[in-house]
């Protein structure tokens, strides 16, 4: 898997899949920070990251562990014992939680590792976590949800409809304050009902509450307009399934609201439809409750019919808002131990531009030219000055065009043999649907006061330093490339395990 075969990506995969799986068995209950456990895990992470990236034996962790997309040591299990709390919270009832929860008169009060990452909305005292219920009978939603293809949803949306007709909208900012929104015509006229969430919830919390708000509103206006059908939009499909079900998980009590407002519009003989909308097709009833979702997020002032808080049991910690922080904080703690890692290296890798997960274009590359790359870019590939470094070459003389010291910066930028390769790399790019702009035009900077590694890690020229290294033999020469990959020289002193 080193050389040939598999790309990159499809290595990572398997390496994931099978042998982490393994090699992490069981560590939600016995990972407790122990360092000589992390080393252990963090050497064969070092030859997981060798095999997917085909980097040599004297790579950096640091360079190794971004490149593979793989994540440290002590990252990974931390992030699955996280992970099982918040399975056991989302467990109903809180039932079977044991040790690793802090649970009093059945109310989850204590999550160790999952309290510290939730942005203080209020008083620590007064926070309360999402809860699930096991239904003693099932129940379903007495409405009818309608999704249909794209062109005949748009041709439903703007027909003329009897009856009550709300559109509805969740919104969260950057800033991670949340809102959402509904609204309807009356005499001509928007009428809005706005809902700020606070911080601890995420647009999918936002999308089911307006939906519920929905059939609230519709309730207080039933015998007021004596309707006898109610019709509510709503762009999400992931929303419009969820409020079908009770089963327990992520939105349950807002599903069971709903449902709870729906049995009490039949009850009074008005029928409920829910309808799909595809988002931002010129639509004036979708592009209204957006705008006013936005407002709600950012809490402006008004009367109780336009901006209002949740109700007292609807103001929780939701789980899709931790689910997203743990996936936010384990790469968070993965770039920070990747960066740690990079302070033990003394060549020039750009561990302040890590990015999560690798990359997707070099990953899908021929693991041929894909192994060039990543050795290139850590600077521990077949070039002069580092086979003179490993004992492998007596000078550091280039062999393609005899210059005295063959580097990386002399491969890409100067070796008179690669001139025209230069040129396209540098200047010209590349021009049609797979063309690349120039270095150069890239940084707006020439060539000769732009470092490798800064180009290495702009994800912009990526294409541009593929497709040279497909057209050249840079990083390669004839008679040593299996004598240096396959020699068993000593560990560098710069972090390679």
């Amino acid at each position: 898997m080193t050389k040939k075969g598999l790309s990159s990506e499809a290595c990572k995969r398997i390496q994931v899949a099978a042998v982490q799986a393994v090699a992490l068995y069981g560590s939600r209950l016995w990972w407790h920070g122990q360092e000589d456990r992390a080393e252990e895990v963090q050497k064969l992470l070092n030859e997981q990251g060798r095999r997917v990236t085909g980097c040599f034996r004297t790579t950096p962790q640091g360079a190794l562990m971004n490149d593979a997309g793989l994540r440290p040591a002590k990252a990974l299990p931390n992030n699955r014992v996280r992970r099982y709390k918040l399975r056991q919270m989302m467990m109903p009832d809180v039932q079977g939680a044991g040790r690793m929860l802090e649970v009093r008169r059945n109310v989850l009060q204590r999550v160790e590792g999952i309290d510290e990452l939730i942005p203080e909305d209020k008083p620590f005292e007064r926070r309360s976590y999402e809860r699930t219920t096991l239904p003693t009978e099932k129940r379903h939603l007495k409405g009818e949800v309608i999704i249909q293809d794209e062109e005949q949803a748009l041709r439903e949306a703007r027909l003329e409809r009897k009856g009550l007709v709300f559109w509805t909208d969740g919104a969260r900012k950057e800033d991670e304050w949340v809102g959402c929104a509904v609204v309807w015509k009356e005499d001509g006229r928007w009428k809005k009902r706005r809902t700020h969430l606070g911080r601890q919830k995420e647009a999918f919390d936002a999308e089911m509450y307006a939906m519920s708000e929905a059939m609230k509103v519709a309730d207080e206006m039933a015998e007021r307009k004596k309707v006898t059908r109610v019709t509510v939009f709503r762009d999400s499909q992931a929303t419009l399934r969820r409020i079908q079900s009770d089963e327990p998980g992520p939105g349950q009590v807002l599903a069971l609201w709903t449902m709870n407002w729906v049995d009490a519009l039949a009850r009074k003989n008005i029928q409920v439809e829910y309808r799909w909308l595809p988002a931002h097709k010129g639509i004036e009833g979708d592009e209204e409750p957006d705008q006013q979702a936005t407002k709600a997020a950012y809490k402006h002032c008004g009367s109780y019919t336009e901006t209002q808080n949740p109700l007292p049991f609807l103001d929780y910690v939701s789980f899709s808002h931790i689910s997203r922080r743990l996936t936010e904080v384990k790469w968070e703690e993965s770039k920070e131990e990747i960066k740690k890692m990079g302070k033990k290296s003394k060549h020039s890798y750009r561990y302040d531009l890590v990015k999560r997960g690798g990359n997707s274009a070099v990953m899908g590359a021929k693991k041929t030219i894909a192994a060039r790359f990543y050795q290139l870019k850590s600077g521990h590939a077949l070039i002069a000055k580092y086979l003179l470094r490993i004992g492998k070459r007596r000078d550091m003389k280039c062999w393609w065009c005899g210059h005295e010291y063959q580097t990386r910066d002399h491969l890409f930028k100067w070796c008179k043999r690669w001139k025209r390769e230069h040129k396209r790399l540098w200047v010209d790019g590349q021009e049609g649907d797979d063309g690349y702009e120039g270095v150069e035009k890239v940084f707006k900077k020439p060539k000769i006061s732009l470092p490798m590694s800064l180009v290495f890690a702009e994800e912009k020229c990526l294409q541009a330093l593929m497709d040279f290294l497909s057209c050249t033999d840079v990083g390669r020469i004839s008679g040593v490339v299996e004598e240096a990959e396959n020699s068993d020289h000593e560990e560098s002193s710069d972090g390679g395990v």
